[in-house]
C-alpha cells in the first residue's frame, strides 16, 4: 500500500499535497499511529490480566473503537482524493482555500 501510494501521490504531487482529503488522510494516520502506540505502550503491557476479567479493559475497547474508527476515515478520506471539489484553481470560500494550502491570490 506505501508503494502504491507513494507512486499515485508521485503522479499529481502538486494536486495531491493540495487536495483537504488528502490533508485529513495524512492526520488520520498520524493519529492512528498514536493510538497504536499508546494502545502498545500501556493498555496492551496487562494484557495478561484480561483473561480473568468477563469483559477487556475500557482503554482497550476505546483504542479498539478509535482504531476502527480512525481506518474506516482513512479509507474515506482516501476514496475522496480523485474528487476534485476543491482544487486550488476553483474560486473557494477563504477557509478552503487556507485548508486545501491555495494562496489567497487566486
Amino acid at each position: 500500500m506505501v508503494i502504491s501510494g507513494a507512486f499515485l501521490f508521485y503522479a499529481v504531487p502538486v494536486r495531491s499535497y493540495h487536495s483537504i482529503f488528502f490533508r485529513v488522510k495524512a492526520l488520520l494516520l498520524i493519529l492512528a499511529g498514536i493510538n497504536a502506540w499508546v494502545f502498545h505502550g500501556g493498555i496492551w503491557r496487562r494484557v495478561a490480566s484480561w483473561d480473568l476479567d468477563a469483559a477487556p479493559p475500557r482503554g482497550a475497547r476505546a483504542a479498539g473503537a478509535a482504531s476502527l474508527v480512525l481506518w474506516m476515515s482513512i479509507i474515506f478520506a482516501g476514496r475522496l482524493i480523485a474528487y476534485n471539489w476543491f482544487d486550488c484553481d476553483k474560486p473557494q470560500r477563504p477557509a478552503i482555500q487556507w485548508a486545501s494550502g491555495c494562496s489567497f491570490g487566486n
